[in-house]
Order: C-alpha cells, then structure tokens, then sequence
C-alpha cells in the first residue's frame, strides 16, 4: 500500500501542473503515480485527465477520461475547456452531452466553457438552447455566465440578445462592459460600442487594455480617426494603461483607413513591446 501522503502530494502536484499548464512537469508526475501504483485511483485520475486537458494533450485526456469511473462536472469542464481551446468543438459538445446524460448538474463553469465554444464554433442555435438549460438551472444570474453569453450572441451576430442579457444582468463587472463594447466593435458598430464605453465610464468601471482594445477597433472599423486618437492619448496620459501592440495596430490601421500614411509610418517606427 502506499503511503497515506501519497495521495494528497500528488493530487497538489496535479493541481499545479493543471494551474501552470508545465506539461514536463505533468509528465514526470505520471510517471511517478504509475511507478508508485497509485494512477488507477479515480481522484486522481481525474486530476490527471484535467491536467493533460489544461496542457492541450488532448489524446491523453480523452483517454483517462474513458478510464475514469467517477466523472465528475469538474473533470467535465476541463475537458470541454481543453477541446475548446483546441478547436475542437464538437468533441467539447459531446462532453457536455455526455455531462447531462450521466445525470450529473452542469455549473457556472460548465455552461461558461460551452458557451465559449457556441461563441468560437458561431453555431447560435445551440447557444441558445444552452441558454435555455442555464435558465432552468437557476444560473442565469451568475456573472460568469452572463458574461459568456454576451460574448456568444455577441459573436454570433445576435446583437439584441446581447444587449438584453446585459441589461438584465443584476451585477457587472468591467469584463461585462468590456464584452458588450468588443460586441458591438466586431460588428462594426462604433457608435454603440463607444456609448457602452462611456456609460461604464460613468458608472466609476476604470477601462483596462482589454476593454480599450474593443474601443480602438471600434474607432477603426468605424472611420472614427479623432475619437479614436482622443482614447489613444487618454490611455497613458488619463488611465496609466501601457500601450501593447494591439493597441498600436489599432491606430496604425484607424490612420492608413483615413489616408494619413505618414502619420502611420511614425508611429509603427515609435513601437515599444517585447518580442513575443
């Protein structure tokens, strides 16, 4: 038998590799579990899979999984993470079919994740049946899961619905706002998404890099060059935000749509960012 520490030691060396995603880690951990006789153990099996899943070892999930006698939400979720994040999209349905066939109740993390693959794969129609289950659920008012629906009909061009689960929503976060401006930006619709912006502005939500990108893509795609400038100034000078190459493409692209070559060929030589 293994020592009673085994157990716990390794399921937190799971849980960092998952945390981390350092797959030589995860590795070395497996093959440790099966030198010590102890991968059989559903607990962490479970881990095992979720970690594989969180390294995208896609394969090595899928197969754990199978093996796995008690499968949980959370191993569930990990996986409709981990094939999402692979674009796997209709494996991650499958999983969360097989979620609700086992009888088991789907989470907040459950129904962010597949809507996040709704959202990826543009099938609207199945994010609107997901939406159905999640208010059945009693879900609807979870903030995680507002957000993820925002950004689902947001990307599946059903912009109204977007706007009404916003609307609805009992508590928003900046990630909210910044969901429903990046709604509006990737339509093209910059009026709409700077007036998002500004009502979170009046309602004390401080912008991040995130939510500002959403801004300098809507200016762009809108032909919106002084707003556009305005908020580019703004974010070093107004909100202490460090401009990334996002941003600068933004700019560049706000300025070439308006014929200002120049302009744009001094700012692309006035770059600053770490090579990736």
């Amino acid at each position: 038998m293994p020592n009673r520490i085994d157990i716990p030691t390794y399921s937190s060396l799971l849980d960092f590799c998952l945390g981390t995603k350092n797959l030589p880690k995860l590795l070395q951990t497996h093959g440790r579990l099966v030198v010590h006789g102890i991968s059989h153990h559903d607990f962490l099996r479970a881990k095992l899979a979720a970690a594989y899943a969180s390294c995208g070892r896609m394969q090595e999930a899928g197969t754990i999984f199978s093996w796995t006698n008690k499968q949980s939400t959370f191993l569930h979720n990990a996986m409709i993470r981990g094939y999402t994040n692979r674009k796997g999209f209709r494996r991650a349905f499958e999983v969360y079919c097989h979620l609700l066939s086992s009888g088991r109740r789907p989470d907040n993390s459950t129904f962010s994740a597949i809507l996040k693959a709704s959202a990826n794969w543009s099938a609207l129609q199945i994010g609107r049946q997901i939406h159905g289950v999640i208010f059945v659920c009693g879900v609807d008012s979870d903030i995680l899961v507002g957000n993820t629906l925002i950004t689902m009909y947001g990307k599946c061009g059903c912009l109204e619905r977007a706007r009404q689960v916003f609307d609805e929503m009992c508590h928003r976060n900046l990630i909210s706002w910044s969901s429903m401006v990046g709604a509006y930006a990737m339509h093209g619709l910059g009026n709409d998404a700077l007036k998002v912006f500004e009502e979170m502005r009046a309602a004390g939500e401080e912008p991040d890099e995130v939510v500002l990108t959403s801004v300098l893509a809507a200016c762009w795609h809108s032909g919106m060059v002084e707003r556009g400038l305005e908020y580019w100034k703004k974010m070093e000078v107004d909100w202490g935000l460090k401009r990334k190459l996002e941003h600068y493409t933004c700019v560049v692209g706000l300025l070439g749509r308006d014929g200002l070559f120049e302009q744009a060929r001094r700012l692309v030589e006035e770059m600053e960012w770490e090579p990736d």
